[in-house]
């Protein structure tokens, strides 16, 4: 599975009509992607199986999809960045301290069936949104409905 999970975010973004992928507090909508069985089945969080993200909600930002950070307590967290999770729910106050994204500020990004860690939500000033998600913390789904396909965000 762990292999699955990398190629579904080792894939490309799809181009953009006019340029590169898609950042956050872009002005123009996306376009319309072909559903595929695979963007069907999604990204699952790995504790509990309820659908996390879709692969198609992947963004770059700051100019990759896939980061690689360390906390200031020393713990290290490889994450994906989604434009929209409907089965991360953030909690807690927004923190600018120790962001990871200049411009943003985070939130704890918990799993909305069982509320284990999944990663951040990150809220600028001016309501861009995006979700840095835990990569170990995924898995494809295997089920093509469950309590997170319509989860709010």
């Amino acid at each position: 599975m762990a292999f699955l999970l990398r190629e579904h975010l080792r894939r490309p973004l799809p181009p953009a009509p006019s340029g590169p992928a898609r950042q956050p507090g872009s002005e123009t909508a996306p376009e319309p992607q072909r559903v595929d069985a695979e963007s069907l089945s999604g990204l699952c969080c790995r504790a509990c199986g309820i659908r996390i993200t879709y692969p198609e909600a992947r963004i770059a930002v700051a100019g990759s999809h896939q980061h690689h950070f360390v906390n200031p307590g020393g713990a290290s967290f490889h994450i994906g960045c989604f434009d929209r999770a409907p089965g991360c729910h953030a909690s807690g106050k927004a923190f600018r301290e120790w962001s990871w994204f200049a411009g943003y500020a985070w939130r704890v990004g918990l799993c909305a069936g069982c509320r284990a860690h999944l990663g951040w939500r990150y809220e600028s000033m001016n309501a861009d949104v995006f979700f840095g998600i835990i990569v170990a913390q995924l898995a494809p789904c295997t089920h093509a409905g469950d309590p997170g396909a319509d989860a709010a965000p």
